[in-house]
């Protein structure tokens, strides 16, 4: 195990410890962090520019393979036109802890409120409102450098808990792009 992941392992474990004693927004966006780095921190080194620009073409598919914990995982990306934006898909297995997902706690702290319409056939879905915890995505990914854009997106947060994914929607509304990154279970690459 690596020192980065070494100490991100830490964090997450020194936070449990201290998370029933986070009472205020603030406190609880920054706990919330060190858990979406456990899902950040295997993605970090994807090129999605280079697969957006060299791999990508409507309506087709491409797959990738990241490393995690010295095993190899699938990760696919496809590009749709839907509802008149253009969508950038990026969909990737959980490679973290799953229990994890308990920890987002959507049923306090008024920073998520049940989702108003089923998301891929689950009415399990929480988005999150608060503010910090989306920039700090945006900045971990560099997601403007992605579609090569000045303007900050719109971001939207999901997670199911039961179902142990999430969803994280960048939408720039000044080129109509839509950069869509899911968390969601996977199995390892099997490799003959």
């Amino acid at each position: 195990m690596s020192r980065k992941k070494f100490n991100i392992n830490k964090s997450i474990d020194d936070s449990r410890l201290i998370a029933d004693k986070i009472c205020n927004r603030k406190n609880f966006e920054k706990f919330s962090r060190f858990l979406i780095d456990e899902l950040l921190f295997h993605i970090e080194h994807v090129q999605f520019r280079s697969i957006i620009k060299n791999h990508l073409l409507l309506n087709d598919r491409f797959y990738g393979v990241l490393h995690a914990h010295s095993i190899p995982w699938r990760y696919t990306a496809d590009l749709r036109f839907v509802a008149g934006w253009m969508t950038y898909s990026f969909r990737f297995p959980n490679v973290c802890n799953l229990d994890l997902y308990q920890s987002f706690n959507v049923h306090g702290k008024n920073l998520f409120q049940k989702s108003k319409k089923p998301r891929h056939h689950s009415e399990d879905w929480y988005q999150y409102l608060g503010e910090n915890l989306l920039k700090y995505i945006g900045e971990y990914l560099d997601v403007q450098r992605i579609v090569q854009v000045n303007d900050p997106p719109v971001t939207l947060l999901f997670v199911d808990q039961k179902q142990k994914r999430i969803d994280i929607y960048f939408y720039f509304k000044s080129i109509n792009t839509k950069v869509t990154i899911t968390f969601e279970q996977g199995t390892p690459l099997r490799i003959p």
